[in-house]
This record gives C-alpha cells, structure tokens and sequence, in this order.
C-alpha cells in the first residue's frame, strides 16, 4: 500500500534528489544534508523529511513524470543511464596511489595546477620560485606520474593500447 505524501513535500523531494546530483557532480562526492539544505535555502529537517518521502514514494508506474504535473522527465529515462561514477572513484583511487611516488612539492605543484587551476605564475609566487621552475616540476612530475602508471599497468598485465 502506498503511503500519500503531500505535493509539497514530493516537490521538495524532487529538487532534493535534483540539487544532490548537481552537487555530487560538482564536488566528486556525495554532498551532506546541510549542505543539500543550504543549496536549498531551507533547513536541515525539511530535508530530512523530503528524502524520507522520497523513500515512501509509490515509484512503480516509470512512465509518468517524478513529480505530478511538472512536465519533467519520466523516471523510466533514468533506468539503464550509464553512470561513471564507479569509474571515476577508481580513478581517483588510482591517481592517489600514483601521487604517492611524487614528492610532497610535487604533489602540491600537481594538484595547485590541476586541481586549483592555477597558472604557472601563481603557482610560483606561492613557492617563492619562477614560472620556469614551475614549469620543469610540473614537466617532471608529470613524467614521473606517467612512468608509475605505466609501471602498474605491466605489473597487473593490462596493456595502453
């Protein structure tokens, strides 16, 4: 027997589900309630309670929108959808065991480069060396990261091409 949950409440379901997406894509992780709910501009118990509604939801019928009357898409076009999200996280585990043959300079180049999308420049000025030596550590520390992976790829057997 399904329980009726209150359009309201389906409602804020509905853009709970949507800003915790947008905001794992964003991030690379599952984002906490408070944050969902600062998102939200609403507070912490609302949704609490909008995910427990979600839960009670009668969701056998695929073909009509998640929401009543908004238009929006069925969730019959969400089944069978590829997620990378398993292989991203392995890559991630990946690429951290690969940072580890870095020094802790290195690695901080890397990430201030990569991850913090600084220019070379910037980076310098935070070490206190030239763009130029940005540069070389960048060039090095790529080359090492790549021997590495190439190094765990002939040790587990799978080939680069």
């Amino acid at each position: 027997m399904a329980v009726r949950v209150p359009r309201d409440t389906q409602e804020l379901a509905a853009r709970v589900a949507r800003v915790s997406g947008e905001l794992a894509s964003a991030q690379g992780r599952q984002p906490s309630v408070d944050e969902v709910a600062r998102e939200l501009e609403t507070d912490r118990g609302a949704v609490l309670e909008a995910m427990a509604a979600w839960l009670r939801i009668d969701r056998c019928a695929l073909d009509v929108p998640r929401v009543p009357d908004d238009g929006g898409e069925a969730l019959v076009r969400d089944v069978g959808r590829l997620d990378d999200g398993f292989a991203r996280a392995e890559d991630r585990v990946m690429l951290a065991g690969l940072m580890a043959s870095l020094t802790r300079r290195e690695r901080e180049i890397v990430r201030l480069g990569f991850q913090e999308d600084l220019t070379q420049a910037a980076i310098g000025d935070r070490f206190g060396i030239s763009q130029m030596q940005v540069s070389r550590l960048l060039r090095h520390a790529l080359a090492q990261l790549r021997r590495a992976a190439e190094a765990r790829s002939s040790a587990s057997g799978g080939g680069t091409g």
